[in-house]
């Protein structure tokens, strides 16, 4: 652990950050003082898109009454299923922002993300069939 600290702390975004942000950062603050807003502008994706997103996740995550009562009394595999695939698509929609803005940033991201048909295809059209 101590040496993934010390390899964190070397870093150029590490060292840019506020000594407030630091020390959130490793008492496990992700999101490192920034806003639910901001973190979706820096992950490119559109603002009333990314609203709508946190909205609807944000009520399964927080576990009101109603989602919880849905998810216990779904018996079929099938329906369990389909509340699941709304999540997972969500969830595929932001990693694929994730690896377009990683891949410009890193060019050896970018020649491997490019060098592999199928890879390419999940990033640019988040198509995960087979």
């Amino acid at each position: 652990m101590d040496e993934l600290c010390r390899r964190v702390m070397a870093t150029n975004h590490y060292g840019s950050l506020r000594e407030k942000d630091r020390e959130r950062a490793f008492k496990g603050d992700w999101r490192v003082g920034r806003s639910w807003e901001e973190l979706f502008e820096l992950a490119g994706l559109n603002p009333r898109t990314a609203q709508l997103m946190y909205r609807h996740t944000s009520s399964y995550v927080h576990g009101n009454s109603l989602s919880t009562l849905q998810l216990e009394t779904t018996e079929l595999e099938e329906d369990q299923s389909l509340f699941a695939e709304g999540h997972l698509h969500r969830l595929l929609f932001v990693m694929t922002a994730f690896i377009e803005k990683w891949a410009t940033r890193f060019p050896a991201a970018r020649r491997f993300l490019s060098s592999n048909r199928d890879s390419l295809r999940l990033v640019a059209y988040g198509d995960i069939s087979d």
